[in-house]
């Protein structure tokens, strides 16, 4: 099944009542499936991360870099209890020019009460990580 094909099915399945914002984010090239009510899409580049922040929707959380070159992330959905966890490490995953062994991130919610927090988490093994790939 082609890439999108298979983001497409993963939206069905998981969220049948998508919209076409839920759709705009399948076009980005990194999409995880963090839990059975949680999505994680990571940019590629400067323009995809540009892209992946300006479609955060209110109730949402976008995942970015403190400090250090990397790319945002976001999450939709109804989040589960390691959800958040390991979209930062999957985001840490692809930095690539940090000096510590943690990665340090800032969690920003979207939406009236947006709040920031920072976290510093491990990158996860790339093995774990393409077991959330949606492929």
């Amino acid at each position: 099944m082609e890439d999108f094909g298979r983001k497409m099915h993963d939206l069905m399945k998981y969220k049948p009542d998508f919209n076409l914002e839920d759709i705009k984010i399948l076009k980005m090239s990194r999409n995880f499936r963090l839990s059975p009510g949680a999505k994680l899409v990571v940019g590629k580049n400067d323009s995809e991360n540009k892209k992946i922040i300006g479609m955060a929707l209110a109730g949402d959380l976008v995942i970015y870099t403190d400090n250090v070159p990397g790319p945002a992330g976001l999450i939709r959905g109804l989040l589960g209890n390691d959800d958040i966890t390991n979209a930062g490490a999957i985001v840490a995953y692809y930095v690539h020019k940090c000096t510590t062994p943690e990665v340090p991130l800032i969690l920003e919610w979207i939406g009236s009460d947006e709040k920031k927090e920072k976290i510093s988490v491990k990158p996860m093994e790339r093995n774990l990580l393409e077991d959330l790939r949606i492929k």
